[in-house]
C-alpha cells in the first residue's frame, strides 16, 4: 500500500461532506489524503490525477444517483481493489441491483462508528477504532431521534424497535410478531391517523446489500399484487437506517382464531370463502409468483363476513406444488365450521372430504378442479324441479297432471324469461372521434404538436371482442396478419384467462366475480398482445400515450376529463371499494357497462378514460424499478385504483403478458374510419403513427421488441383498505 494513501470522498451536499470528512480525518489524521468533491465530473477530474486510490465514498443524491455508479465503474476499472462506500438520505432501494456485495452502504446520517472502522481496515490499521477515533466520538453528529421514546441522542438499536419510535410518517404502537432478523408491529401513519402493518429489517443488517435487497425485493413483488381479495402493500422506504415497507392491517378475524373462540360461519359465506379462494390462488399460479400455501391463518373474514386474504406473495420461497397439499389445507381450514349431523350441507361436506382425502379417485387436486366443482354446484342448484318430483309431492292418486303440466308451463316460461326474455342487448359502439391537429399540454407543462387522429368513443366491450374471437376461429389464417411480430411463440390464443366463464355471465345479465356483468362492459383480462391483434384486426391500432392524454386533457391540460377539480361521483373508481362501500360513491362495485357513466366525458367527447378500466397502450417505456426492461404503458384509473385519478399518471405495466380483470383498452387510427357498420377491414402493414418519434425514453409499440421478463407492475391496487387493529399475523 502507499505510504500515503488516497481516499476520494464525493457528496453534492456541503454539510453532509464534512461530516463524513470529519469522521475520515479522524481515522487517516496523517497517514493519507481525502480528496474532496461535489459533483460527479470533479471527481472524475481528481481520479484523473492520481496515481492509486483506497477508497471511494460517495453520497448517493436522490436525483441521478446513477451517475455515480457510473463513475464507480471507472474507478474500479482504472484501480482494481478500491474499495468502496455509498450513503443516502432518501430511499436508496432503486441502486441495490448496482451495489456490489462488496461494498458498503450505509443511510444518512451515517454511523460514524462503522464509517469508522471501515475505513480503518481499508487503511490496514486495525479492524477497531483508532484512538483518535474514540477521543473525537463526542464531537460527532448524533441521529436525530424526533419523536423518539427514547433519550434524545439516543441510536436505535439493532434489532426491535421501541415502541412509539417515529420513522417517517409512522408510528410503532405494538409488537406483532418477530424473529432473529425481522419484525412486524402494528403502526399509525400519523399524517392521516390510518392504522397499519409495518415490517422492518433490523438495522444491524442496513449495510448488508444482500439482505436489504431481498428485503426490497420482497416488498416489491408483494406490491404488485392486484386482486380485489387479497390485502394491500402500501409504500416500502428507509428512515434512520431502518430499512421497511407498510401493509394493510386487516380489519378481521382469521379462520383459526374464529374456529378458536367457538364462532360459527354460515355456509352461505363458507362458499363465498371457498370461491374466493379458488379464485386467489389461480391469480397467483396464473402469474407464476412465489406464495405461501393459503391456510386458516391467512384467510380473514371482515367487515360483514367478506373475504380477505392476507398477502401472501413470498419472493424465495418457490411456486407450491400443485399436488394437492394446498386442498388440504383449505379443507382443514373450513371443516370446523360445518353444521352438526344431518343439518349440514351435504354438498359442502362431500367438496371438503375431495379436498382432504388425496387418495380418492374423484379428489379435488388443485383450484381450477375446486373452481369447476363449485361451478357446477351452482348450476345444479339453480336447475327447475324436475316434474317427476313435483308430482310426487302432490297428493298421490290426486288428479295432479293439471298441475304438472301447469308447473311445466311456468318452468318453461320462466326458463325462456331468464335464458333468454330477459338477456340483455348488446349495443353498438364503433365509433371514433376526431382529435383534432395541434398542441396540447403534455404531463407537467411540455407542449406537444400532433397531428389530428381518431380513437374510440368507448372502449372496446365484452359484445366486440366476442366477434373477434369468432372471427379468427373462422379463418386462423388471420393471425399472420393481426399479431405482433414479437409476440411470444408460446402464445397461441387470444382468448383471455376464464373467457368462457365471464363471457357466458356477461351474455345473460348475470355476475361475475361478484359483479354485474353484460356485453356492454369493457372486455378485460387481455395483455398486450390480445389489444394489439384486435386493434389490427379492425384495421386500427393502438393510441400512443400522447394521443391517449391528448384525449383526455383536452387543450388545456386539465387534470380531469371535466375539469381540474377531483369528484370520485364523476367517474366509476375503487374509491368506493371498501367493506361499507360496495361501490356506493359511483354506482357499481367494479366494471359498469361502457355507456354507463355519462359524466366521465373528456371536451372532444370520449367516455371512461378516467375510470372504469385502465387501457393499454402503444407507447413502450423502462419500468421505473428495472431500467433495462421496457414495457408497455396503460393509462387511466380504473374500478381498481383508490388513488392516483390524475390524467397525467402513467402506469409501466409488469410485462406485455399482463392481464387481469381491471385492464382493457381501446383504438385509434391516423385516417377517418369507415362508416359505422362496416366489416373490419385488416390492413396489409402496421399503420405508422406520425409525429411520435421512437427514442430512449418513450418508444412506439410498433417498432419496440417486447420485453417480457420483467418483474414488476403498476404499484397501485384495487381492494379494501381498513384502519382497524387487526390480529396478529402477518397481513
Amino acid at each position: 500500500m502507499s505510504q500515503s494513501p488516497n481516499v476520494l470522498l464525493l457528496d453534492s451536499s456541503d454539510s453532509d461532506r464534512d461530516t463524513l470528512h470529519a469522521i475520515l480525518a479522524s481515522v487517516m489524521t496523517d497517514t493519507g489524503n481525502i480528496h474532496q468533491a461535489a459533483t460527479v465530473e470533479g471527481a472524475r477530474e481528481i481520479a484523473a490525477k492520481l496515481t492509486d486510490l483506497v477508497a471511494f465514498v460517495a453520497g448517493v443524491p436522490k436525483e441521478n444517483g446513477d451517475a455515480v455508479f457510473d463513475l464507480r465503474d471507472e474507478l474500479t476499472e482504472k484501480f482494481p481493489g478500491v474499495s468502496v462506500a455509498y450513503c443516502g438520505a432518501d430511499d436508496m432501494t432503486p441502486y441495490f441491483e448496482r451495489v456490489d456485495p462488496a461494498e458498503m452502504l450505509f443511510q444518512k446520517p451515517v454511523d460514524d462508528e462503522v464509517l469508522r472502522t471501515w475505513i480503518a481496515e481499508q487503511l490496514g490499521t486495525g479492524p477497531g477504532e483508532s484512538d483518535a477515533a474514540a477521543g473525537d466520538k463526542e464531537q460527532t453528529v448524533p441521529i436525530d431521534l424526533a419523536n423518539n421514546s427514547g433519550p434524545a441522542g439516543e441510536m436505535l438499536p439493532e434489532g426491535l424497535l421501541p415502541l412509539g419510535t417515529q420513522l417517517g410518517d409512522y408510528r410503532l404502537l405494538t409488537v406483532i410478531q418477530h424473529d432473529d432478523d425481522l419484525a412486524l408491529y402494528e403502526a399509525e401513519q400519523t399524517s392521516i391517523g390510518r392504522k397499519v402493518a409495518l415490517k422492518t429489517l433490523f438495522r444491524r443488517h442496513r449495510t448488508d446489500p444482500n439482505w436489504v435487497g431481498t428485503f426490497a425485493h420482497e416488498a416489491r413483488a408483494r406490491a404488485l399484487v392486484s386482486h380485489p381479495n387479497i390485502s394491500l402493500v402500501y409504500e416500502a422506504d428507509q428512515n434512520r437506517g431502518v430499512t421497511f415497507y407498510t401493509l394493510e392491517l386487516i380489519a378481521g378475524h382469521t379462520l383459526a382464531q374464529l374456529a378458536a373462540a367457538g364462532e360459527s360461519v354460515d355456509e352461505p359465506t363458507l362458499w363465498r370463502l371457498l370461491k374466493v379462494s379458488a379464485d386467489v390462488l389461480r391469480y397467483l399460479r396464473t402469474g407464476a409468483m412465489e406464495f405461501r400455501p393459503l391456510s386458516a391463518e391467512t384467510i380473514f373474514l371482515v367487515g360483514d363476513n367478506q373475504p380477505r386474504i392476507a398477502n401472501p406473495v413470498k419472493p424465495g420461497i418457490g411456486v407450491p406444488d400443485d399436488d394437492g397439499s394446498q386442498m388440504v389445507l383449505l379443507s382443514q381450514a373450513f371443516k370446523p365450521f360445518l353444521r352438526p349431523g344431518a343439518r349440514a350441507d351435504k354438498r359442502l361436506v362431500n367438496l371438503l372430504e375431495r379436498m382432504e382425502n388425496q387418495g380418492r379417485v374423484d379428489s379435488i387436486k388443485d383450484e381450477e378442479v375446486l373452481g369447476r366443482a363449485i361451478r357446477r354446484l351452482e348450476e345444479e342448484a339453480l336447475e327447475p324441479e324436475p316434474a317427476e318430483t313435483i308430482e310426487k309431492r302432490n297428493n298421490r292418486g290426486a288428479i295432479i297432471s293439471g298441475v304438472t303440466i301447469g308447473g311445466l308451463i311456468v318452468a318453461g316460461l320462466l326458463m325462456w324469461y331468464f335464458l333468454v326474455g330477459n338477456r340483455p342487448e348488446a349495443r353498438t359502439f364503433e365509433n371514433m372521434i376526431r382529435i383534432p391537429e395541434g398542441p396540447f399540454v403534455y404531463q407537467n407543462g411540455e407542449s406537444i404538436d400532433l397531428p389530428a387522429f381518431w380513437i374510440d368513443e368507448y372502449e372496446v366491450t365484452i359484445d366486440q371482442y366476442a366477434k373477434f374471437l369468432a372471427a379468427i376461429a373462422a379463418d386462423p389464417s388471420l393471425l399472420k396478419a393481426i399479431n405482433h411480430p414479437d409476440q411470444p411463440e408460446s402464445k397461441t390464443t387470444h382468448k383471455p384467462p376464464h373467457w368462457d366463464e365471464m363471457y357466458a355471465a356477461a351474455v345473460r345479465g348475470g355476475r361475475y366475480k361478484g359483479a354485474d356483468i353484460d356485453p356492454n362492459c369493457p372486455v378485460t383480462n387481455v395483455d398486450w398482445w390480445d389489444a394489439y391483434a384486435y386493434a389490427r384486426w379492425r384495421g386500427n391500432r393502438l393510441p400512443t400515450e400522447q394521443e391517449w392524454e391528448k384525449a383526455a386533457r383536452g387543450l388545456e391540460g386539465n387534470l380531469y376529463p371535466w375539469g381540474n377539480e377531483l369528484d370520485t361521483k364523476l367517474f366509476n373508481s375503487g374509491a368506493d371499494q371498501s367493506a361499507d362501500a360496495d361501490g356506493n360513491v359511483d354506482g357499481y362495485r367494479y366494471w359498469s357497462p361502457v355507456d354507463a357513466v355519462t359524466t366521465d366525458e373528456s371536451r372532444y367527447g370520449v367516455r371512461d378514460l378516467a375510470g372504469n378500466v385502465s387501457e393499454w397502450t402503444a407507447t413502450w417505456d423502462s419500468h421505473p424499478d428495472y431500467p433495462d426492461k421496457r414495457v408497455p404503458m396503460k393509462r387511466g384509473a380504473s374500478f381498481a385504483n383508490q388513488e392516483n385519478f390524475e390524467m397525467t399518471v402513467r402506469r409501466s405495466a409488469n410485462t406485455a403478458d399482463d392481464a387481469n380483470l381491471s385492464t382493457g383498452f381501446r383504438t385509434a387510427r391516423s385516417e377517418p374510419p369507415l362508416p359505422v357498420g362496416s366489416p373490419p377491414q385488416t390492413p396489409s402493414a402496421p399503420e405508422t403513427v406520425e409525429g411520435v418519434a421512437p427514442a430512449a425514453k418513450s418508444t412506439d409499440a410498433e417498432s419496440m421488441p417486447a420485453e417480457t421478463g420483467a418483474e414488476t407492475a403498476e404499484k397501485k391496487d384495487a381492494s379494501t383498505e381498513s384502519e382497524a387493529p387487526s390480529p396478529k399475523t402477518d397481513s
